[in-house]
């Protein structure tokens, strides 16, 4: 396993990015990822779905953090429909303002995901 490196995660058509939050202090990263840029090509297909479904398994084996800032690139998806998406996937609101953040916990191994 590749873990959960820094840079482009892809799976079949789906994509995203992975990235060290500038806002934690440099010896607190180890454990905590950003995603971004959350895209499918073919679109209701499921690519994304297992792509995050992918990356939770892996954030889960290694007991990373995963956060994220949902918020629609395309127009495709409102705000509140993405936040129950990835509600789907064990992700949580932790902050509402100045913008929303979403983290996801690590996992029990064996907990339903989306």
């Amino acid at each position: 396993m590749d873990g959960l490196k820094v840079g482009t995660h892809e799976l079949l058509s789906a994509s995203c990015k992975l990235s060290y939050s500038q806002d934690v202090k440099p010896h607190l990263r180890g454990n905590l990822r950003v995603l971004t840029n959350l895209q499918s090509i073919q679109k209701r297909q499921g690519h994304a779905r297992a792509l995050m479904l992918s990356l939770c398994s892996k954030a889960d084996i290694l007991g990373i953090v995963l956060m994220l800032n949902p918020k629609s690139e395309d127009g495709e998806m409102t705000t509140e429909q993405l936040i129950e998406w990835y509600e789907k996937f064990g992700f949580v609101k932790i902050q509402d303002k100045p913008i929303i953040l979403m983290a996801r916990p690590v996992q029990s191994l064996g907990e339903p995901n989306g």
